[in-house]
């Protein structure tokens, strides 16, 4: 009973303390003294399943998961639980979970195929399926672990052929990185530049790298920690709450725990390397039958959402949830606004909070409006800070495109200056051409890649865009020295300096994804501390530090609500309420 008095908040917070800081091994002691089955809230038992799962302990990681998902229903943790589960082999609750994943979320295809490719692929099925379904992956979603998986796979079956045609695409797609090393590394063991004795001697080299980055990033958590122990011991003295340091992040925001470092990754990826390269299988007998083909199941998905229903049993009115208005007043030209219309397509709705901001909204129409008019010139300049949001804004742009018919294709490539000064652009022309292309740093293209993308543009005109990404300085500077380009990218759209309206939308577009609302006095607060947060903080740091905020107060409501609902079963005073509400105790802890 002692736990769950004044020690069961402070094992708690431990906890998430050590997964911060990514002392997993310390988090999993300290969750071996937390009886899981007394917990009540999902993100406790969430807290304590990550701390098994990162440790490595699979079944005891799987039974908190468990118990989070009878709590409260979350995608997330049926992706936890179904790691699990293929981590202690046990594939056949793994099909389980797998078919409750795709009634929960059928629309999920991309992580329905992922989990698809693991449970067949540990079933040892025949290689042409596995190929089969990492190939509908790779239409679906280019996801980077994937494809390389299915380079292997090639590799495996003796197709030599697909297999360097993926490392190719791997290298183009994704610039650099362990990943595509290894591709580079495969690709340069078929054209017989390297043997297996170089790849074994490349890798102990990686493996010594490794090492010492992991050794530099521990003494620097070591240090943070000793910075953050004084600072939590100045302000008890004082007197006084110290809040958490809010991590920086890049364009998407999670409330999971931080994955595990990329030196271990990399240190993975090394072992590994050897037993990538390994004689290919002889090719299958054209004779012997092909493996079944590979469909999702379709399920009757009626009457099953219980929170929609929930939603619906109890006024809203009662809990007098605010709920920011949209100005919905896109444009004033005719032939836009027929084409909108004609396509039941919404420019907030799409662009999120970015389309309900004006000064945005208002660019954005107007390079809508100059696309209409040629739709060969769809080339585009998005400007603004560091971490304001320009990538998020230009993939929601290009699909806004896509919706109106102005670009053919949705497929999108994303690629920094950096990188793309590393390859030729036109050696890829063939899989870019049906693509559209976002350039990120583009002030830092080299002059080789600015012809290269002036010719590769050429030849995709009206079928797909081209969008370059940069601070206005860089951009106007980089511009301003080649006249061509200058004259071809001429649409711009500028984020902008955030103001704390702004940042309201961004937060009530992260509570609304979430399932939640918000009550009034709840929203004043949130309102107060975002208000805060632009006073204190320069426009590079407001976004991150508004998405952290929110993404704490969900992760409180949630856990509040949780241990609401047990409290009065366990009372049989059950009561009927929206419990999806964001209130004041969750935003003033």
């Amino acid at each position: 009973m002692a736990l769950f008095g004044m020690g069961y908040k402070k094992k708690i917070e431990e906890l998430k303390q050590q997964l911060d800081e990514q002392n997993y091994e310390q988090a999993a002691l300290v969750a071996d003294t937390i009886p899981v089955k007394r917990l009540k809230s999902a993100y406790e038992l969430n807290l304590v399943g990550k701390a098994y799962k990162c440790n490595g302990d699979f079944l005891q990681a799987r039974d908190a998961f468990e118990r989070s998902y009878e709590v409260r229903c979350s995608r997330p943790v049926l992706i936890d639980i179904m790691d699990c589960c293929l981590e202690v082999k046990d594939l056949e609750s793994a099909e389980k979970y797998f078919d409750e994943y795709h009634k929960v979320a059928p629309e999920d295809k991309t992580t329905q195929y992922k989990y698809r490719y693991h449970i067949e692929k540990r079933k040892g099925r025949e290689r042409r399926l596995l190929i089969m379904i990492l190939e509908e992956l790779k239409a679906l979603d280019y996801v980077e672990e994937y494809a390389y998986e299915l380079a292997k796979q090639y590799h495996k079956a003796g197709m030599q052929e697909e297999c360097m045609r993926e490392c190719n695409d791997i290298i183009l797609w994704f610039g650099f990185g362990p990943t595509v090393e290894r591709a580079k590394t495969l690709l340069a063991y078929y054209k017989g530049e390297i043997s297996l004795e170089d790849i074994k001697s490349a890798g102990a080299k990686y493996q010594a790298e490794a090492e010492r980055r992991r050794q530099e990033e521990q003494a620097e958590a070591e240090r943070r920690m000793q910075e953050e122990q004084a600072v939590q011991e100045a302000a008890a003295v004082a007197e006084e709450p110290v809040e958490q340091v809010v991590y920086e992040a890049e364009e998407e925001y999670s409330a999971e725990v931080p994955e595990e470092p990329v030196e271990e990754a990399m240190e993975e990826i090394i072992e590994k390397q050897e037993e990538v390269i390994a004689e290919p299988e002889p090719q299958e007998q054209e004779s012997e039958p092909e493996p079944d083909g590979f469909v999702m199941p379709e399920i009757d998905l009626s009457g099953i959402s219980f929170e929609e229903e929930a939603l619906e049993e109890n006024s809203r009115e009662e809990q007098e949830l605010y709920v920011p208005e949209a100005d919905m007043a896109e444009t004033t030209n005719e032939k836009l606004a027929e084409l909108l219309k004609k396509k039941k397509v919404s420019i907030p709705e799409t662009l999120k909070n970015f389309g309900r901001i004006e000064r945005i909204r208002k660019q954005v129409i107007k390079s809508l409006e100059l696309a209409i008019n040629d739709r060969e010139k769809a080339y585009f300049v998005i400007t603004g800070e560091a971490r304001t949001g320009k990538t998020t804004l230009a993939l929601s742009f290009i699909r806004l495109l896509y919706q109106l018919d102005i670009v053919k294709y949705d497929r999108t490539a994303t690629i920094d200056a950096v990188q793309l000064n590393q390859v030729s652009i036109e050696d890829y022309g063939e899989e870019l051409k049906n693509c559209n292309l976002i350039i990120e740093n583009a002030g830092g293209m080299t002059k080789e890649s600015i012809e290269g993308l002036l010719r590769f543009s050429k030849g995709c005109k009206g079928k797909t865009c081209v969008i370059l990404e940069d601070t206005v300085r860089n951009i106007n500077k980089f511009l301003r020295a080649r006249e061509e380009l200058n004259g071809l990218f001429n649409n711009r759209i500028h984020l902008g300096k955030y103001n704390t309206e702004d940042l309201l939308g961004f937060a009530y577009d992260y509570i609304k994804k979430e399932d939640y609302g918000i009550d009034k006095m709840a929203a004043q607060v949130l309102s107060d501390k975002i208000d805060e947060i632009v006073r204190e903080y320069g426009n590079d740091q407001r976004l991150i530090r508004t998405l952290k905020l929110v993404e704490v107060v969900v992760a409180r409501a949630e856990k509040r609500a949780g241990e609401l609902i047990l409290n009065m079963a366990a009372e049989g005073k059950i009561r009927q309420g929206n419990y999806l509400v964001i209130i004041l105790e969750d935003v003033t802890p």
